[in-house]
């Protein structure tokens, strides 16, 4: 069976483990599934982004040539949520090049001030400025503050992170 038609033949959580198996450690898998999330069409695209978000966090060394890539696809407009979301949570779960954090700082605090944002996507950004802030401590008065105009409005799973961010010193 080819990639393609395993990605379409239902969008299921085992189905996603089947997948993450076949990409295993092969980096010409993982290129191939990557290639799915981005040049696919919006259902293709969305299916995929799951399955490669799991086999990215699984082995980061499958990561190593495509950060940009992901950091790409993640700020495109128009993108399926679920791309999104899965996008933004390699950037949190795994250590990108230091090179790419104004880029990944600027497109995190642009998630959050976005009142149309989902919240997963906003809590994922939460969790990688709250991670930068360890480096980066100036650009905790503005995270907080942000994190702060939004609480009321907030989920439970928003206001979780927001809490260890407001926690902050």
């Amino acid at each position: 069976m080819v990639l393609l038609d395993i990605v379409l033949a239902e969008h299921s959580k085992a189905q996603c483990e089947v997948i993450v198996r076949w990409v295993g450690k092969n980096q010409n898998h993982f290129n191939q599934l990557l290639e799915l999330v981005i040049k696919g069409k919006p259902i293709l695209s969305q299916r995929a982004s799951w399955p490669l978000c799991n086999a990215a966090i699984a082995n980061p060394l499958l990561m190593k040539e495509h950060w940009k890539t992901v950091l790409k696809q993640a700020m495109k407009e128009k993108l399926p949520r679920g791309v999104k979301r899965n996008m933004i949570k390699i950037l949190a779960e795994i250590p990108f090049p230091k090179k790419l954090e104004g880029s990944v700082m600027d497109f995190c605090f642009q998630q959050l001030e976005n009142p149309l944002e989902e919240i997963a996507v906003k809590s994922w950004a939460m969790k990688i400025l709250m991670k930068m802030a360890m480096s980066y401590p100036d650009i905790l008065p503005e995270l907080k503050l942000i994190v702060e105009d939004q609480y009321d409005l907030g989920s439970a799973g928003f206001k979780a992170q927001a809490k260890r961010i407001l926690a902050m010193k």
